[in-house]
């Protein structure tokens, strides 16, 4: 794709991300995130970061997830909005890798999709495995600011075929 920011964007409108759905995402990121979740018209739901590795706070999430939503017709539902929550976008801040592990284990308890912004983790790995061997779905960034760059450019990559074939026919 043109960026990483299109790359989010395309992850989100794949998954089938809506008007006024509530997105979770970190506040400790670039711009781009917000912007690829406000491009589907959907509202970003923002949680803090660790210090210690700048990565969503899984503790907060379970906890704010527990308290303010239900699930409803195999969906999780904000009590207070009455909005449908549909996905979790943490951010490998630094290009270091959230609890995938505990992360994916919170959208499965809330019916949540997750789409990871990777922009600067290219040569991330979680538990000594690279993220190609785990099956998520993941957006980079080839921005010159990055670590490896092309000048421009981003990636959308997953294992998981519905999104593939959805993004295929998207873009």
């Amino acid at each position: 794709l043109n960026s990483g920011t299109s790359a989010l964007h395309l992850a989100l409108l794949s998954i089938g991300v809506k008007k006024n759905e509530l997105v979770i995402t970190q506040s400790y990121t670039f711009a781009a995130t917000a912007n690829a979740i406000i491009y589907c018209n959907a509202e970003p739901w923002f949680f803090d970061v660790k210090k210690k590795d700048m990565s969503l706070d899984i503790e907060q999430l379970e906890k704010e997830l527990s308290q303010n939503t239900f699930i409803k017709d195999n969906k999780c539902i904000h009590k207070k909005t009455k909005k449908t929550v549909k996905a979790i976008v943490p951010v490998f801040s630094l290009g270091i890798s959230p609890n995938l592990k505990a992360l994916n284990s919170i959208a499965k308890k809330y019916k949540l999709k997750v789409i990871y912004d990777a922009a600067a983790a290219h040569a991330t790995k979680y538990q000594n495995k690279n993220l190609s061997s785990q099956k998520i779905t993941a957006c980079f960034s080839f921005n010159g600011n990055k670590s490896f760059t092309a000048g421009g450019g981003g990636i959308l990559a997953t294992n998981e075929k519905k999104i593939y074939e959805k993004a295929k026919i998207l873009a």
